[in-house]
């Protein structure tokens, strides 16, 4: 062999080297997508798997331990990374906070049929401006009141944001 020349093992073994590497790289993955095709779009609605709500009216439970909730399901068709989601739900009454819901590094649900992603049954918590459980008579206050709900999904391959119109349409009390 001449000195300064490279023997076809060498480049074999440096040629599998890089194929490794940029299969490694999480900038490089597969274009496929478990959350179906783009454009990234968000759908709200109730239950598992997702049930829309054409007329976005949403109920407002009385829970076992005394607080008030409004549960939120998610779908998410579009490039995000199903394994790995930051999940932000907000809901507001103008420029009252009502409910936060937040969960980070979570896993959605993948459907095959779509094909979509879902993240269920969201639990969105009524609270005061102290964090504290909304008291009965500022939850009845809110009964046919529109609020909005912001989603937002953030992943290492992408994100989803959407924005809601929710009616508050009844108070479910325990028995």
């Amino acid at each position: 062999m001449v000195p300064g020349t490279t023997s076809p093992l060498q480049c074999l073994v440096w040629f599998c080297l890089l194929m490794c590497l940029t299969a490694c790289d999480s900038t490089t993955r597969s274009s496929e997508n478990l959350c179906g095709p783009e454009p990234t779009t968000l759908t709200i609605g109730v239950d598992d798997p997702l049930v829309e709500i054409p007329d976005q009216r949403y109920k407002i439970d009385e829970g076992n331990q005394g607080g008030y909730h409004i549960d939120v399901s998610v779908r998410v068709v579009g490039r995000i990374d199903p394994d790995d989601v930051n999940i932000l739900m907000t809901l507001m009454d103008t420029d009252t906070q009502l409910a936060m819901h937040r969960t980070d590094s979570w896993l959605l649900k993948i459907h095959n049929a779509g094909p979509h992603c879902e993240y269920p049954r969201a639990r969105l918590v009524l609270t005061n401006a102290d964090d504290s459980l909304m008291e009965l008579e500022d939850v009845e206050s809110l009964v046919g009141k529109t609020v909005d709900l912001a989603v937002d999904l953030t992943s290492p391959d992408g994100d989803a944001k959407g924005s809601f119109r929710l009616t508050l349409s009844e108070l479910v009390r325990q028995e």
